[in-house]
């Protein structure tokens, strides 16, 4: 073989050594870019159940909530229905005093 040849091959070689580094290289970057966005996933995914956690939290307050309502509208109601007999009472032994009290002058 002579050199010319040689130099040749040695020049071919190193072209194709040359493109396999260029191949590799641009391999491993996307495994890295590959393993960042596997990463960003992961973190998005913690956060999602992070959301669904604190979105169920916030759904059970609000019932929590509307269920404290009802008991506080069902007492007031009760107060109401209380305050209006009670009413109703004191205008009755009121009456009722009235008229004892007309006997009793009458005697």
């Amino acid at each position: 073989m002579d050199i010319e040849n040689i130099c040749s091959e040695v020049q071919k070689t190193l072209l194709l050594l040359d493109s396999n580094y260029s191949n590799c290289k641009t391999q491993s970057q996307s495994l890295e870019e590959q393993m960042e966005l596997s990463n960003l996933t992961n973190d998005l995914k913690i956060d999602i159940l992070k959301c669904k956690s604190f979105s169920q939290e916030v759904n059970d307050l609000l019932h929590q909530e509307e269920e404290t309502k009802k008991e506080k509208l069902g007492l007031v109601s009760e107060i109401n229905s209380l305050c209006t007999s009670s009413s109703y009472s004191n205008t009755f032994l009121n009456s009722e005093l009235n008229d004892i009290q007309i006997a009793i002058k009458s005697v």
